[in-house]
């Protein structure tokens, strides 16, 4: 289902009791750096089922899983609160499911919603080998019947529970065979957690396999299910992808390279380096050993050498930033070029300041540019020189102390070994 329809809702039992050793609710058990929940209500939305009407039933983990529910759905502390929302109660059909299976997806959803309408039952469960309900389908009516045969429970109602209540009071219940038996995969600990990220990560290999990307090896590669990568990009070894990352076309990632929330243009290379919620242009060279550190925005054709580190700073197009170079805090224009060892000096112990770089400036190296300060359109530093005033552009600052050669001074003074 491609569109959301109003006449569906879904129920998501978040408020499956945690076993020791284990404080953490399996709805923020992640799989693929995604929470359990998040996958949840991920199939929800793929299945045409709105946010609006999602319910995640948050039991005594309310106030923790709220803020991660976000607006992917409602939170409600039970599944009786739940039942009594106005959409819930006006749905044609109710899905309800469990953080305890997070790989369910689409197309197990569609194919029960299916059989529900075609046999006119109360109920329809996903199944695999006509057990273990992963989910299931059901009407407001026979959800209020279920509840209320049920009673008071002392722990939270599961799948399986409401959909035998249906069966025991005689209504018709049906069953639609899950198309992948590891939809089912059960998280009952961090064993099994472990399972469902191996599961995870090889169907979501395989999804980019098909459409184009290039894997030389499995070995160390997770990639979440929310990233984007184009064709004929390659993915070395030990490689990691988060969240809603896009890595462009024709891109070499790897090895050992992490990529966290960020954009990357096409025909990049990024070399055992780290990108954390950035974005870099097309045609970046980067690494090996870089770190390019949240809010940066870096240009096309930019290249950062080995050892740098880029943090909450725009780099222009075609700008050098050589190795062994820290840019933090910083607007740097186009085509300029940063020798080894370069420090924007952003913070006096208090506030932090921001470095302003014009269009084609020469940044020698070892400069220490002492923030706030601009260097002017083609300024030059020499290398050496700390920075505390502004360069005006096309000329060339130079602030170091004079050299003083003394003839002979070392003699007798270096045990010769």
């Amino acid at each position: 289902m491609n569109q959301a329809s109003s006449a569906l809702a879904a129920l998501i039992l978040a408020d499956v009791p945690v076993s020791a050793p284990s404080a953490s609710p399996k709805a923020l058990w992640e799989i693929l750096f995604r929470p359990s929940l998040l996958w949840q209500t991920a199939a929800c939305r793929e299945a045409g089922i709105a946010p609006e009407h999602t319910v995640a039933v948050c039991g005594p983990f309310r106030q923790q899983l709220a803020p991660v529910l976000g607006d992917h759905g409602q939170p409600a502390g039970s599944l009786r609160e739940a039942a009594q929302r106005p959409d819930v109660q006006k749905a044609k059909a109710l899905l309800i499911t469990t953080v305890n299976r997070p790989l369910l997806d689409e197309n197990a959803i569609t194919a029960a919603l299916t059989v529900l309408q075609a046999q006119n039952a109360a109920a329809a469960a996903v199944t695999v080998q006509q057990k273990e309900a992963g989910a299931l389908w059901i009407t407001p009516q026979a959800l209020e019947a279920a509840l209320k045969a049920l009673g008071e429970q002392g722990v939270p109602f599961t799948t399986g529970s409401l959909l035998a209540a249906v069966s025991a009071a005689g209504e018709r219940v049906a069953s639609a065979e899950a198309p992948n038996p590891d939809l089912l995969l059960e998280m009952t600990n961090r064993a099994a957690q472990l399972l469902l990220n191996e599961t995870a990560r090889g169907a979501v290999i395989q999804s980019l396999l098909e459409h184009g990307v290039s894997l030389l090896s499995w070995d160390g590669v997770l990639i979440s299910p929310d990233a984007t990568i184009g064709p004929d990009t390659v993915i070395y070894p030990n490689t990691i992808v988060k969240g809603s990352s896009v890595i462009g076309a024709r891109c070499t990632i790897g090895p050992s390279s992490i990529i966290d929330n960020s954009a990357i243009g096409d025909d990049s290379t990024i070399l055992s380096s780290v990108v954390e919620n950035s974005e870099l242009g097309s045609g970046i060279t980067m690494g090996p050993f870089a770190h390019t550190r949240p809010n940066s925005h870096i240009g096309n054709g930019v290249h950062l050498g080995n050892f740098t580190e880029i943090k909450n700073s725009t780099i222009g197009d075609r700008t050098a930033v050589s190795h062994l170079t820290y840019v933090g805090d910083s607007d740097v224009g186009q085509g300029v070029n940063f020798g080894c060892g370069c420090v924007t000096v952003n913070y006096d112990g208090m506030n932090k300041h921001r470095t302003t770089i014009g269009d084609h400036a020469f940044i020698g190296c070892n400069t220490n540019l002492v923030a706030p300060v601009t260097v002017g359109v083609q300024g030059f530093t020499a290398a050496g020189s700390t920075i505390t005033q502004d360069v005006p552009a096309g000329s060339l600052a130079i602030e170091r102390g004079r050299q003083v050669v003394k003839e002979g001074w070392s003699k007798g003074k270096i045990k010769l070994k």
